[in-house]
C-alpha cells in the first residue's frame, strides 16, 4: 500500500483516527505500534524520531517511491526533532508550520515578547547567564521536552550573587504560576484561525501512575464565558499572526482566578483535541482540510451536554506485557474506535517498563471532578482484562 498520508509522532494513534474522514490510505510511525493504530494505518515502530531512523522506515516500506504525493502530519514530540521536521518540509507535502517559526514559538523569550501587550500573560523566565531570581517558586524546564516529563521544582542557590548556570542551552527556569491547568485547540490555515475548544488538563495524578508535572489526561469541552472566549480567540490570532502557525495546534494554559497564562505552544495535533472530537463527533483534521479547500471549518459552536474524559494509565509496577491470548476482537466489538472506552492498546509482544504509558481510558462525565474516579474504574477493568492482573 502506498499511503496518501503519513502521521509521525511519539504516539500517532489519535492523529490517525482524526485523519480517517480525509484520507483512505494512512501510514504512521511512532514508538508503540498499538493494536488500534494498526486498524487504520500501516505502521512503522521506532524508539527514536531521529531523521535517519524515520527515513530508514519510510524507505523500507516504500513510502517514498514517488508514485504519488505523500502528505505528512506531525504529532506529539515532533516539535523536538528539528532535523526530521526540516527534511520532511523539503521532501513531502508537509501539513504544518515552517520550522523557522516552530523554533521561535517554542522559545520562551520569543513568546514572552509576543505577549507583552496581550491580555494573556506569560510567566517570567530566566536563562543561563542572567541574574538569579530572588523570590517566589520556580520551575526548571526544557525547550526540548513534552508532556511535563522534564519539568521539576528549582531551588535557588543560597548565594544569589552568582548568575544562573544551567546544564544545557535548552534549559531555563520559569516562575511557577498557581492555578488550574487548561489547554486550547486551534485550527490555523493561511493566516486564519479558529478556536475549536478548551479542555481541562490532568497532570501528575498518582492514581494514574503519573508523577510530578506529567500530563495524564484531558476533560472537555470546558464551557467558557464570553470574556475568556474572546481572550483565547485573540491569543490564537496573535500566535498565528506573529509565528505563522499552520494546521492543528494547541496551547497549554493556566487560569489563576483572574488571568490566563500561556505556558507552552504545541505546533501539531495536541493531546486535548481528541476529547473535543469525541464530544462534537467531528474531526479537527477534517476541519483543517475544509479550511485548506476554502470551505468553513464547520465546528459546532454548541457541544453536546456533558464532557468526555481521557486518562493515560501508566505502569505502576514491574515491567509488564499484555497476555498472549488477549482477544482484541473483544475491544473491536465495543463499537467504532472513537466511541470505545479504551485506546492505545499494546500488542502482545510489547513489554512496558515501570512508569511508561500502558493505555488510555475514556468516559462520559458531567463534571471534571467526576472524571478521575470514572477513569480509574474504567482503567482497572481493562488492566485486568488485558494483563490478567488478578
Amino acid at each position: 500500500m502506498h499511503p496518501q498520508l503519513l502521521v509521525i509522532g511519539g504516539s500517532a494513534r489519535a492523529a490517525v483516527w482524526s485523519a480517517t474522514p480525509v484520507f483512505e490510505k494512512i501510514a504512521a510511525i511512532d514508538r508503540f505500534g498499538d493494536l488500534d493504530l494498526r486498524e487504520f494505518a500501516s505502521v512503522g515502530v521506532t524508539a527514536s524520531l531521529r531523521r535517519k531512523e524515520v527515513c530508514r522506515i519510510m524507505e523500507e516500506k516504500g513510502w517514498l517511491d514517488g508514485r504519488s504525493p505523500l502528505v505528512v502530519i506531525p504529532a506529539g514530540g515532533m516539535e523536538n526533532q528539528p532535523t526530521l521536521w526540516k527534511w520532511l518540509q523539503v521532501n513531502t507535502q508537509f501539513a504544518g508550520t515552517d520550522w523557522s517559526h516552530v523554533r521561535r514559538v517554542r522559545d520562551p523569550k520569543a513568546l514572552g515578547q509576543a505577549l507583552k501587550d496581550s491580555n494573556v500573560r506569560f510567566p517570567e523566565s530566566r536563562f543561563s547567564g542572567e541574574p538569579l531570581p530572588k523570590e517566589g517558586a520556580w520551575l526548571l524546564k526544557s525547550k526540548n521536552s513534552g508532556g511535563g516529563i522534564q519539568v521539576s521544582s528549582w531551588k535557588r542557590p543560597e548565594d544569589s550573587t552568582f548568575k544562573l548556570q544551567l546544564w544545557t542551552s535548552s534549559e531555563y527556569v520559569q516562575r511557577q504560576i498557581d492555578g488550574s491547568d487548561y489547554a486550547a485547540t486551534y485550527v490555523a490555515c493561511q493566516g486564519r484561525v479558529d478556536l475549536i475548544g478548551v479542555t481541562s488538563q490532568l497532570c501528575g495524578l498518582s492514581e494514574f501512575g503519573a508523577r510530578g508535572h506529567w500530563y495524564c489526561g484531558s476533560v472537555g469541552p470546558i464551557p467558557m464565558d464570553a470574556a475568556s472566549t474572546r481572550t483565547l480567540m485573540q491569543l490564537g490570532q496573535r500566535l498565528v499572526g506573529d509565528f505563522e502557525l499552520e494546521g492543528v495546534f494547541g496551547v497549554d494554559l493556566r487560569w489563576d482566578g483572574d488571568s490566563w497564562w500561556l505556558l507552552e505552544v504545541n505546533p501539531r495535533y495536541p493531546a486535548g483535541a481528541e476529547v473535543l472530537e469525541r464530544n462534537a463527533e467531528r474531526s479537527v483534521t477534517q476541519a483543517y482540510w475544509n479550511a485548506r479547500e476554502g470551505m468553513p471549518v464547520d465546528w459546532p459552536t454548541a457541544s453536546k451536554p456533558g464532557m468526555i474524559a481521557k486518562g493515560i494509565w501508566f505502569n505502576q509496577g514491574e515491567s509488564m506485557g499484555p497476555i498472549a491470548d488477549f482477544d482484541f476482537e473483544r475491544v473491536k466489538r465495543r463499537g467504532v474506535p472513537w466511541k470505545r472506552e479504551i485506546a492505545d492498546i499494546p500488542a502482545s509482544t510489547e513489554v512496558i517498563p515501570h512508569g511508561f504509558p500502558v493505555f488510555s481510558a475514556f468516559s462520559e462525565v458531567s463534571t471534571v471532578e467526576d472524571s478521575i474516579e470514572r477513569l480509574i474504574t474504567t482503567a482497572r477493568i481493562w488492566e485486568t482484562l488485558i494483563f490478567a492482573t488478578i
